[in-house]
């Protein structure tokens, strides 16, 4: 929470703080512009000055830079007081949004597995959505031929596709 005052802040919470990484004094001391820090792309301080200017309750999402240089999906509702104070309600929503991608791209791996019975197309569609569950450089999936015991390669994400499927090398190449 951030209440703002003739565009100056006068009182911020230890959420605030804790999240944005500014205390109070800081941002009073006017030796940081805060919305030039947080929102360092033009667009979106724009987006963020007009909420403040136009307190009107709605809740508007962001990306925002906090002091340690780390960009989160923030969302933030503002609303003025009888006293011309403006009271900024924030929420870090970095984790909701994540989880949201994740969701849709199970969804879309279970749309595909059951549209196609094609093995090498759901695997090649499912490294390509795996970024999304696991944050990984490189992926790969090899199958045991029952016939044979042998670990065949199938699919492989990011990784030199030659050498891997050749199995010549056990230090792959990333793309």
């Amino acid at each position: 929470i951030a209440f703002i005052e003739e565009g100056r802040f006068k009182l911020i919470n230890r959420a605030f703080e804790r999240t944005l990484g500014w205390t109070l004094e800081e941002l009073q001391s006017q030796k940081t512009d805060f919305f030039v820090e947080c929102y360092p792309g033009l667009r979106e301080r724009q987006k963020a000055l007009d909420a403040i200017a136009d307190p009107n309750g709605e809740w508007s999402d962001f990306k925002t830079k906090v002091r340690d240089g780390r960009i989160l999906d923030t969302t933030w509702a503002n609303v003025k007081l009888s006293d011309g104070t403006v009271v900024g309600i924030g929420a870090d929503i970095t984790e909701r949004k994540r989880t949201a991608k994740q969701i849709k791209a199970l969804h879309q791996i279970n749309l595909a597995i059951t549209s196609t019975l094609d093995l090498p197309i759901i695997l090649q569609f499912l490294l390509q959505k795996i970024d999304i569950l696991m944050p990984y450089a490189a992926a790969h999936i090899r199958l045991i031929n029952p016939s044979t015991g042998a670990l065949e390669s199938l699919a492989c994400r990011n990784i030199d596709e030659i050498k891997w499927s050749n199995g010549t090398s056990t230090n792959y190449d990333f793309l």
